[in-house]
């Protein structure tokens, strides 16, 4: 049998068209050989699979614990980029090659990884990540606005650093918050403008708790205080549900869930008002009762309780379209509330149907060639139409989060990792210096101006590492990397 050495590390490095290949000082094997050879041992945890090029030919790609590994992804060239595997496991894989007149099928065959205590080892998709958004912005200047998208990066490096002991980018975390925090804890009041009451700006506030957590400097508790003093005065739906913003009267948008009511339940677990686990209950089935549609399992994007937007559904009120990334943060906040909820909260009984209910109706869109979701996603062969990315690792997390969690049936981690190697093979580019860039992100989904029906959707520019693609990988590779390995790492609940 052929031993491979337990050292591979992070660093891959590119060979051709953007493949990685092995790091530097891992095992070479012979130009067009497959790797890892059949029946090796001692495999890294981190590895990708490799096979003799055949011309012109695409490649169905099989992999998993059973010796009759299931299908995971099509793809077009003779490599297959892997999530971070569990230790001292078995692997079985096949490759296929698809030919103009046919499939040809290929052998199944083994290699089992080696033991790990390295956490370098263990985290090293968020390590690569964390290392990507340093270099795409190198100062804290640089990160951004005090917005969600910033504040979803912020929160992720806080929390990957904890875990891998990168304190500089708690120092970089730190510096994002002080150009927006004053030392007596006021808020900026440009960047964040109260009164504007939009759900997107509760989002940066989750960094501030976890600062103070670790600086107990009274600034970033009474900034976390103010913002939530926003969830009290938010403008509200007659029958209680948040406005997504002061100039979106009378709407409610799934994106908002994820925006307000994770905050409001991490500021419940820290400083112990309890109301706030109540609000985000209560917003989570509220925008279920608006905007769920039972034929299909899924949810439209928004609701106007005034049925008066362009977009509004006369009868109903409802948005005209599954958008993937509005269901997604969805997805992400139940996955999270759940999280942070206490135990015994009544909340888990009205949440968990919810969720467990959209994540089965999520497995039946899921692409088969690609192992990712659509844009829209019940429009797969709709003009235009394209699978994209953010969404995708949306609904990974979540499926991922709540198998991990006992929430849902082992089969729903098949389906994360499958659409997380449907990204890392068709989305993602390996770089120099142990960086990564992520493809096939939409930039926008609004329901203002002339957002909200299917053209204007698919008409929206699509972006390389977009924050809200880079987050939802932060937040997903560590999940993966935890269930993977959870001797070697930290796998408590919320923080």
């Amino acid at each position: 049998m052929t031993s491979y050495s337990s050292l591979f590390l992070v660093t891959l490095t590119l060979t051709l068209s953007g493949v990685p290949g092995p790091a530097a000082g891992a095992p070479q094997a012979p130009t067009g050989a497959v790797s890892p050879a059949d029946t090796a041992t001692g495999v890294p945890i981190n590895v990708e699979l490799a096979w003799p090029v055949d011309g012109g030919a695409q490649f169905d790609v099989s992999f998993g614990t059973s010796a009759h590994p299931p299908f995971q992804s099509r793809v077009s060239r003779p490599s297959f980029v892997l999530e971070t595997l569990s230790a001292n496991t078995t692997y079985y894989w096949r490759v296929n090659a698809v030919r103009p007149g046919g499939i040809v099928t290929g052998s199944v065959r083994r290699f089992t990884t080696g033991a790990v205590t390295d956490r370098a080892a263990i985290y090293a998709w968020p390590i690569r990540i964390a290392t990507s958004v340093r270099a795409n912005h190198p100062t804290p200047v640089d990160l951004g606005n005090w917005n969600y998208t910033e504040g979803m990066i912020a929160d992720a490096l806080f929390m990957i650093a904890t875990k891998t002991g990168r304190d500089d980018d708690i120092a970089y975390v730190r510096g994002y918050l002080d150009r927006f925090v004053a030392a007596d804890g006021a808020l900026d009041p440009k960047a964040y403008p109260f009164e504007l009451y939009s759900l997107d700006r509760i989002r940066p506030a989750s960094a501030l708790l976890w600062m103070y957590e670790r600086t107990k400097e009274e600034k970033y508790l009474t900034a976390a205080k103010y913002v939530a003093t926003q969830l009290d005065k938010q403008p509200r739906t007659s029958d209680g549900g948040y406005w997504h913003r002061s100039t979106y009267p009378n709407q409610m948008w799934l994106d908002g869930i994820y925006m307000a009511d994770v905050y409001a339940v991490q500021f419940a677990a820290k400083t112990g008002p309890p109301k706030y686990f109540d609000e985000a209950v209560k917003q989570i089935t509220l925008i279920h009762q608006h905007t769920h549609d039972p034929a299909t399992g899924l949810y439209y994007h928004g609701w106007d309780e005034t049925r008066t937007r362009p977009w509004a559904n006369k009868q109903t009120g409802t948005s005209p379209e599954f958008w993937g990334r509005a269901i997604g943060w969805y997805v992400m906040a139940m996955a999270d509330v759940m999280d942070w909820l206490p135990p015994d909260h009544p909340g888990h009984k009205a949440v968990l149907p919810i969720f467990q209910a959209l994540c089965r109706s999520l497995a039946k869109y899921q692409d088969h060639d690609t192992g990712m979701w659509w844009q829209i996603v019940d429009k797969p062969s709709a003009p235009k139409n394209y699978v994209e990315t953010s969404s995708t690792l949306m609904f990974a997390y979540g499926m991922a989060r709540g198998a991990q969690r006992g929430w849902l049936p082992p089969e729903f981690l098949a389906h994360a990792r499958r659409a997380t190697r449907g990204v890392l093979n068709h989305q993602v580019d390996l770089l120099p210096g142990n960086r990564m860039d992520i493809r096939g992100t939409v930039q926008v989904g609004s329901l203002g101006g002339d957002g909200g029906f299917y053209d204007y959707y698919v008409s929206v520019p699509v972006r390389t590492n977009d924050q809200k693609a880079v987050g939802a990988f932060m937040f997903l590779s560590t999940a993966l990397s935890e269930i993977a390995n959870p001797a070697g790492s930290s796998t408590a609940r919320g923080r």
